[in-house]
């Protein structure tokens, strides 16, 4: 399956006006798209407000959130991206205390 994504710069925003340079493809582009759901919270889009990360759902709107269980959201959302079929490793940090 190949994965064709809109190329975005530093500040997030879509790269327009060089026809097919504007595109990210095959490994590139799932990056590109795991980040993008990553950064995407649950609520944000008006037309779907199911869709993107449980932020304050379940991760930073819950007091004593466990590691294990963000580790969890955070490898569905990934495993969920068309093009990824697996996640050979993960790391992560998260602080309970400041909920960082």
């Amino acid at each position: 399956m190949s994965v064709r994504y809109r190329r975005l710069t530093e500040n997030n925003e879509p790269v327009m006006g060089k026809g097919s340079q504007d595109y990210l493809t095959d490994a590139e582009a799932v990056g590109q798209a795991v980040l993008t759901r990553l950064r995407f919270w649950k609520g944000e889009w008006w037309e779907d407000q199911n869709l993107g990360l449980p932020m304050w759902q379940s991760i930073l709107g819950v007091v004593g959130a466990r590691k294990d269980s963000i580790d969890r959201i955070l490898q569905e959302e990934i495993r969920n991206t068309p093009g990824v079929y697996n996640i050979e490793s993960m790391s992560s940090v998260f602080n309970s205390e400041t909920r960082a």
